[in-house]
């Protein structure tokens, strides 16, 4: 029996998450036994206060920001090559994917800056100095990889730079919960 198109849209949903989820553990699990190691010099950082924390934690935006522009070129360069470059002309469809790509760049850096801030508060020098880096490495590469599938195979890359997002938020709540005592 054939598959309908909203089946084969789950399955590839699916696919993408499951390939996401275990692309994601893969590397976390590396990182976190020394196979893979993103900050050479991790033994002479010194992360005694919150604001050394935050300081790091500002120093490794740079690839998010580095994606952050490239979304703002490529729309600046759709627009600017296409019959689009008077906003107002009619002709927003030659720019509607580097829009919703800049757009879900956007979404996704905003998480994935002000979760590692708050993450900063909450976790100590060792696991922040492993975990930041490789917050990174996935919001490079899932975004690389999202532009790369737009639209129709964006969803890995969509999920690599998701559920790193949820998983930081989402610690981070729950420490608040426990710190104001609503968890026990």
């Amino acid at each position: 029996m054939a598959k309908s198109g909203s089946e084969i849209r789950l399955s590839l949903i699916l696919l993408h998450a499951t390939l996401a989820v275990a692309f994601l553990g893969f590397f976390t699990y590396a990182v976190f036994t020394g196979s893979v190691n993103l900050v050479s010099n991790a033994r002479e950082i010194k992360l005694n206060t919150l604001p050394a924390k935050l300081e790091f934690v500002l120093k490794y935006q740079a690839p998010g920001l580095f994606t952050l522009l490239l979304c703002v070129v490529y729309a600046m360069l759709r627009r600017g090559t296409s019959p689009a470059r008077n906003p107002l002309s009619g002709n927003e469809v030659y720019v509607l994917a580097a829009r919703y790509i800049l757009t879900n760049t956007l979404e996704q850096y905003v998480l994935h800056l002000v979760s590692q801030l708050v993450l900063a508060a909450y976790v100590d020098a060792l696991t922040l100095i492993k975990v930041v880096p490789l917050l990174a490495v996935f919001f490079l590469f899932g975004r690389i990889t999202f532009i790369l599938g737009y639209p129709l195979q964006r969803g890995f890359g969509w999920f690599v730079t998701l559920f790193p997002n949820i998983a930081t938020v989402g610690y981070c709540v729950y420490k608040f919960l426990i710190q104001i005592n609503l968890l026990i």
